[in-house]
């Protein structure tokens, strides 16, 4: 795929998203759209922390068939 028909789905993504969260903001009470925050940050932080795991483990690993190689 090229890089301008990236960069402009791109830009198509974050208007729908930008779209969307306007909407639910005047959608949701405020105490909604707290938990809707507290929610978004809370998988956020567990997507983050298993990223971390993998790239740690891929280290293990790494470092383990290194030293077998000659």
């Amino acid at each position: 795929m090229k890089p301008f028909l990236k960069r402009e789905q791109g830009d198509k993504h974050k208007a729908i998203r930008e779209e969307t969260q306007s909407r639910l903001k005047k959608i949701l009470t405020p105490e909604q759209n707290t938990k809707l925050q507290e929610m978004k940050t809370y998988h956020h932080e567990k997507r983050c922390e298993k990223h971390r795991e993998r790239k740690q483990e891929q280290s293990e690993i790494s470092r383990k068939l290194s030293k077998y190689d000659v």
